[in-house]
């Protein structure tokens, strides 16, 4: 998406956007510029998921530009002052959905492909 995104901008036509004709050609470069811009945000906030289904599909990678960061994102480390309502919410987001969803993904990986050992 990305390089469709810059083959727009240089002025190519990739998969058949020749029949966009003036104006509309402009448009679909602001709109992809765009889902870009938004995608990335989304990328920095820690939402590596959102960030890239955002590339194909623009109201995902919206969504995750509007939502809280994850508190280890570059997002919420240059953005959440230290205590503040924003990091505190994050950090109890963080417990509450993502450690167990992470758990239990870490657990169906060690069922299918068995559990690393410490043997080395």
């Amino acid at each position: 998406m990305i390089a469709l995104c810059g083959l727009m901008l240089l002025g190519l036509r990739p998969l058949g956007v020749d029949d966009a004709a003036g104006d509309g050609l402009w448009g679909i470069a602001a709109v992809l510029l765009f889902n870009l811009c938004v995608a990335v945000i989304a990328l920095l906030k820690g939402k590596v998921w959102t960030g890239v289904i955002g590339l194909f599909i623009g109201l995902v990678a919206i969504v995750g530009a509007i939502r809280l960061a994850r508190p280890d994102s570059p997002w919420a480390r240059r953005r959440y002052a230290e205590g503040s309502r924003k990091e505190r919410r994050a950090l109890t987001r963080e417990r509450r959905y993502r450690l167990p969803v992470q758990r239990l993904g870490d657990r169906l990986s060690d069922l299918i492909a068995g559990r690393p050992s410490s043997k080395g």
